[in-house]
């Protein structure tokens, strides 16, 4: 119990740390040119930490702790994912950022997860969802699109 409530205190206090920071978009010439700030890839990073703590690490590893078998372990995933894509936007994003979820579900659990190698586990998902959201934000930069 004390090591899920002090993993609580340390998600607690990155969101408070990256609640001061910001994102800025400054255009260039005639507006055709956008440069994203520097510490966008940063916030984006520990964005993607905290989530990948939250919703990846913290219930797969009680569950894999706790001697989940293959159907109750199935059924973390689809819930964590579940609620990983309704925080990302609501009901509307259940389906697309849920499957997104259990994509990272099943490579934490591939990539050492199921052999309780926890922090190399935590480093592939995080890595794999880091990479998903940057290729998004580029692709997003580049197609003009200011709000998803």
């Amino acid at each position: 119990m004390k090591a899920v409530f002090l993993k609580l205190i340390v998600a607690i206090s990155t969101l408070i740390i990256m609640s001061g920071l910001s994102v800025e978009i400054t255009t260039v010439g005639n507006g055709s040119l956008k440069i994203l700030s520097i510490s966008l890839p940063f916030i984006v990073l520990i964005g993607v930490m905290i989530e990948e703590y939250i919703f990846r690490l913290m219930p797969l590893e009680f569950a894999l702790n706790r001697k989940f078998n293959s159907k109750q372990l199935s059924c973390v995933v689809l819930l964590v994912s579940t609620f990983f894509g309704y925080l990302h936007g609501g009901v509307e994003h259940v389906f697309i950022q849920g499957f997104g979820g259990i994509v990272l579900s099943v490579v934490f659990l591939k990539c050492g997860g199921m052999n309780k190698n926890y922090r190399k586990a935590y480093i592939c998902s995080t890595a794999s969802h880091y990479c998903f959201n940057m290729i998004l934000l580029v692709f997003a930069g580049i197609m003009g699109v200011e709000k998803f």
